[in-house]
């Protein structure tokens, strides 16, 4: 039976008690319960679900652009709104493959092929009694092996009460108040809600990263020190570190072997390419060991973990015991198996580190989980902070495409080019659906200095505004110096002129910077090639330095390893760790990034 009906089932059947039983959410004495989207989720099937109307949960959340959901995303389920009514007249039975469906008023029998996704001759087919028509409290058979089911990504669970507490957002309220009125920092709560896509509008309701103390148990108040834990940091004779990469050993070594016995040239055998990644970041891994025993005269047990997209090898992982005795986890790079790991991290209380980007989800509620990987938000807070710090010689100007899939970008960097102290202090906003020159040339009018903030990641549009600023800046009667600064995704554009980049010396936020003028480095570089005979890439040094940075702040620090990190911000090899804790008992996420710029046609480090 498809997964739609068996979905049609249980809602029918199950959907006023269960909303009856839920926990509530109490917001200026109006109940609510919280539903997440789950993929493949509209408005529409989620007003169904509560029998309630997609008007009931517009009103309610504000933030809502048109009927456009995103996965994830939290609503608020107003319980006075449910139709109780309609919800407990509908009954359904299941037998076998056949539904049986009680009529209640004004249904029909075009109205129920649609609700099960089959058609009508299907039904009347099973029910030669419909020759005298569908009436109110008649049984009505549905084939159910006939109907299609569309929707299996659609959840049946219902909301359960949030451990975070929620502040609906008052008339006049800013980011920098509601933040003080807590004692948290506006980028705490700014990461937690998605980077508030839509703005903060008056009367939605805002996640606060501390516990809710509604759902906060009686035990939850006492902490308990686990003084095993401690002594298994503070009394580290021994460092064990298990590391999930894919290398798919299996694959490679059956390719291998078929090349061999084909007698091909197995300098041209294709392995895996995730498996050379995964080389060149257990290279860095190990070139970072050797850096930790020398300094701390320690012992180092490491071990590696062959962890790919398939979920059947990791049960035998997750079973071996120098896995449970390890102080570190760095892995999996397969965002798809990180939540496996990291509630095994959580239940053995062993800190496990992402090199990749993963859903911000997976740091709730669970403080031994760090991300590494610096999110959109935090490169795009970054950037708009360098320019409110660094950019005082110009006038600047922010450019927007209008575009829908740009306004979180945008609304990150007006908060964040304005004065703290002053809230209504923002940088004037040029918006272009179609960039024209005459937009530009009037937005600059008679200013000398010009610095353009140009707010999108839209390949096209990026294009054609540094194209029209490179003529501005460059024509021989111009009396402008164009600057432009913009997003991390840039470095990803193949269309953007080089010349353009390097006149306009364009600026943008990174996750990653190799700078080879630095002694360090080059130590670091040469070190590598004498050790594996090929110089460092990207993962090479990332692996060195993720290893470094965690292993030097445990064998340290000890048990205080957490509060270390998230307290001394580093700049290493090829990255910035600077890591903020996103909420009262859950995990940490690096926010640090550089900023790089072009000049004369070299990437060189601005900041």
């Amino acid at each position: 039976m498809g997964m739609r009906i068996l979905i049609v089932l249980l809602f029918l059947c199950f959907s006023a008690v269960s909303l009856l039983a839920q926990e509530k959410l109490d917001i200026d004495g109006q109940e609510f319960v919280i539903h997440e989207v789950k993929k493949g989720e509209t408005l529409y099937a989620i007003s169904k679900k509560y029998s309630i109307t997609v008007d009931d949960i517009k009103q309610a959340n504000k933030d809502l652009i048109g009927d456009g959901l995103r996965i994830h995303q939290t609503l608020l389920i107003p319980i006075e709104k449910a139709d109780r009514k309609t919800a407990k007249k509908s009954r359904v039975e299941l037998s076998n493959d056949t539904i049986y469906h009680k009529v209640i008023k004004k249904q029909t029998l075009y109205g129920l092929s649609k609700l099960y996704d089959t058609d009508i001759e299907s039904i009347k087919s099973y029910n030669p009694e419909l020759r005298e028509g569908l009436k109110v409290g008649m049984v009505v058979k549905i084939p159910a092996a006939n109907t299609e089911a569309k929707t299996d990504s659609l959840s049946i669970s219902m909301p359960e009460q949030d451990s975070l507490q929620y502040h609906k957002i008052k008339e006049g309220e800013t980011l920098q108040s509601i933040s003080d009125d807590y004692g948290l920092s506006p980028d705490s709560i700014q990461m937690l809600n998605n980077g508030f896509q839509q703005g903060l509008l008056e009367g939605i309701a805002i996640r606060i990263p501390i516990p809710n103390p509604e759902f906060v148990s009686f035990e939850d108040e006492v902490e308990i020190v686990d003084s095993s834990w401690i002594k298994k940091f503070d009394d580290i004779d021994t460092l064990f570190m298990s590391v999930l990469l894919p290398f798919y050993l299996k694959a490679n070594v059956l390719t291998i072997e078929t090349a061999s016995a084909s007698h091909s040239d197995l300098e041209s055998v294709k392995l895996k390419p995730m498996s050379l990644v995964a080389l060149d970041f257990m290279h860095g891994i190990n070139l970072a060991l050797d850096s930790l025993k020398e300094k701390f005269h320690t012992n180092i047990k490491i071990k590696y973990y062959d962890v790919f997209t398939d979920t059947q090898n990791v049960t035998p992982i997750l079973e071996d015991s120098h896995l449970s005795r390890s102080h570190l986890i760095i892995g999996p790079l397969y965002p798809s198996l990180f939540e496996i790991f990291s509630k095994y991290a959580l239940t053995h209380k062993i800190p496990i580190i992402s090199p990749v980007k993963i859903s911000g989800r997976n740091l709730l509620s669970n403080p031994y989980v760090f991300r590494a990987y610096a999110s959109d938000a935090s490169q795009n807070i970054r950037i708009a902070k360098y320019v409110q710090k660094e950019v005082h010689d110009s006038t600047n100007i922010i450019v927007s495409s209008g575009k829908y899939s740009d306004k979180r970008a945008l609304d990150l960097i007006k908060k964040y080019t304005g004065r703290r102290d002053l809230p209504n202090d923002t940088l004037p906003v040029l918006t272009m659906p179609k960039p024209e020159l005459k937009q530009l040339t009037n937005a600059i009018g008679d200013s000398k200095n010009v610095t353009l903030v140009v707010a999108s990641n839209f390949e096209p549009f990026v294009s054609q505004v540094l194209s029209m600023a490179y003529d501005l800046s460059t024509n021989a009667d111009s009396t402008h110096r164009i600057e432009v600064i913009g997003l991390e995704s840039w470095q990803s554009f193949k269309s953007l002129s080089f010349d353009h980049l390097s006149a306009l010396k364009v600026r943008y936020p990174s996750r990653y910077f190799v700078n080879y003028s630095d002694s360090l480095t080059i130590s670091i570089a040469e070190k590598f090639i004498a050790k594996n005979g090929k110089e460092p890439n990207r993962y090479s040094f990332l692996a060195y330095d993720l290893t470094m940075y965690f292993g030097e702040s445990m064998l340290t620090n000890g048990s205080k390893y957490a509060h270390h990190i998230k307290s001394n911000p580093k700049q290493c090899s090829a990255s910035i760790y600077d890591f903020v804790q996103v909420g009262f008992e859950s995990g940490f996420e690096n926010t640090g990034s550089y900023v790089l710029k072009y000049h004369d046609y070299e990437v060189i480090l601005s900041f």
